[in-house]
């Protein structure tokens, strides 16, 4: 019922903190994840149209994949080494949402590390190595953009 909704809703209504999602994002593999895990999301005035992103995706010839990433989250509680961070769909968003771009780039001068997009877009995010670090972050973006400052 919840994709008939919207892709994202199933992430929400399963028992995890992390997982894998796939298909439309109503196919959902919960992950187990080691530690406490610090982020900063914002989130531009402007939002993305999904079909318009995704008729701007141009895949990649190279095969990424998102094991490295899920072997991080359960194994340790540091931030995964940037290679394993990535969503296709940013190039094509930041196309069409300058806004979102300019908060991309300005989220991660302000953590020094990759910042990223989620799902379609809008809402950016970067990863915190903890607490304070994440307050930090959160204190030095626009208030109209703050959105969340969460542990998982």
């Amino acid at each position: 019922m919840a994709a008939t909704l919207g892709s994202d809703l199933n992430f929400f209504i399963e028992d995890c903190t992390a997982a894998v999602c796939r298909g439309r994002g109503e196919q959902v593999t919960a992950i187990p994840v080691n530690g406490v895990r610090w982020f900063v999301a914002a989130r531009p005035s402007t939002g993305n149209s999904t079909p318009q992103v995704f008729s701007g995706l141009q895949l990649p010839t190279e095969h990424r994949s998102s094991l490295p990433l899920t072997t991080s989250l359960q194994n340790d509680n540091t931030i995964p080494p940037t290679k394993t961070l990535f969503n296709r769909l940013t190039t094509s968003a930041c196309r069409l949402n300058p806004e979102m771009s300019a908060l991309l780039r300005r989220l991660q001068h302000i953590a020094n590390r990759p910042a990223l997009m989620s799902g379609s877009g809008s809402t950016c995010f970067t990863l915190c190595e903890n607490q304070s670090e994440a307050e930090t972050i959160h204190q030095q973006l626009p208030d109209n953009q703050k959105w969340v400052l969460h542990s998982a």
